[in-house]
């Protein structure tokens, strides 16, 4: 959480206080990032936004959920990648 800059950090904290500590400011902060790079992506598919550029989101769907795995560490090592 150190290396958030203040504003993150106070709202991270405001956020996890508002859910009486269930949890920590950190978790709070990952949990959100996770929430936003999923939902935003699922929002722009369901209204369109993307469609200039891709015709099919599956690969896109499947790269973010890598990118989630590996920042949250659950990726496998004996799993190949793609």
């Amino acid at each position: 959480m150190a290396d958030l800059p203040p504003a993150l950090r106070e709202q991270s904290t405001a956020y996890s206080d508002a859910i009486d500590g269930v949890l920590p400011p950190a978790a709070a902060h990952v949990f959100l990032s996770c929430w936003i790079r999923l939902y935003g992506l699922l929002c722009m598919e369901v209204l369109h936004q993307l469609d200039f550029a891709y015709t099919d989101l599956e690969p896109v769907f499947e790269e973010c959920l890598r990118d989630l795995t590996r920042m949250l560490r659950l990726d496998r090592p004996d799993q190949p990648t793609p």
